[in-house]
């Protein structure tokens, strides 16, 4: 997140105010009679060009994640519901990259994957980067990724699920111009605060997804068998004993 002065950050943090207070007065008024032509015209304003794209509500409901459209990029505006939701922080990276995905992973922290404009393509793409911050903007943390300083791969690191508010569940998936990585993935442990990973499981199929249940025990993977046809191999138990699944189902 690069502001160059912390009055450039309030100002945007200002701005935002403005367009939440548009964007709530939409969600919870009930217009009536006198008010439908009002309530038409700010509707009308923003399907012209959408401010907000997607709100998350944070584990304990206080806090809003709003992904909002700044400078032609994706960004996060956080909300804070104790303060009238008041803009608290502004998410928003410079150059070429922008936010393609973010998760609550606590009541207090935020997950950001991160995506890039890249020549030849018309939409950005993933750079499997993982960022972290709390909802005030404190504690920042590039967690995964080529950029990463402790936790840094040459692989693209997807979210899976928070294991409690300190750490999380990700897929990482090596690069495929890497020498001297074959492409098996591998689940991987990463703490949100130190970028501390611990690889927890390799797959056993090339370029697999590995899915987990409730109690992070590893259930299923699909991914490329012989002759790169689909395979999908269920593990039946916690002792990893496993059954090969007939596809198509």
């Amino acid at each position: 997140m690069n502001f160059k002065t912390i009055h450039q950050r309030k100002k945007h943090c200002n701005l935002v105010n403005a367009l939440v207070g548009t964007f709530l007065l939409c969600m919870v008024t009930m217009p009536g009679l006198a008010e439908l032509q009002i309530q038409t015209s700010l509707i009308e304003n923003l399907v012209k060009k959408p401010q907000f794209q997607r709100v998350k509500i944070s584990p304990l409901g206080d806090y809003f994640a709003v992904l909002v459209t700044h400078e032609e990029k994706r960004a996060v505006v956080i909300l804070d519901r104790k303060q009238n939701n008041k803009a608290i922080n502004f998410i928003h990276f410079s150059g070429r990259t922008m936010v393609a995905d973010f998760h609550w992973v606590s009541p207090e922290r935020i997950l950001i994957e991160r995506a890039m404009f890249v020549p030849g393509f018309e939409a950005p793409r993933s750079t499997g980067q993982l960022w972290a911050v709390n909802a005030n903007g404190k504690v920042v943390v590039d967690l995964f990724g080529f950029s990463a300083r402790k936790g840094k791969q040459f692989a693209h690191g997807s979210f899976i699920k928070a294991l409690d508010d300190r750490k999380i569940l990700v897929m990482s998936r090596p690069w495929g111009n890497v020498r001297g990585k074959q492409n098996y993935n591998t689940l991987v442990q990463v703490d949100t605060f130190s970028g501390k990973t611990k690889k927890l499981r390799r797959g056993s199929l090339r370029g697999s997804t590995i899915l987990v249940d409730h109690n992070n025990q590893v259930r299923l993977e699909v991914g490329s068998g012989e002759n790169l046809q689909e395979t999908v191999i269920a593990y039946l138990d916690d002792a990893n004993n496993w059954q090969r699944l007939k596809t198509p189902f």
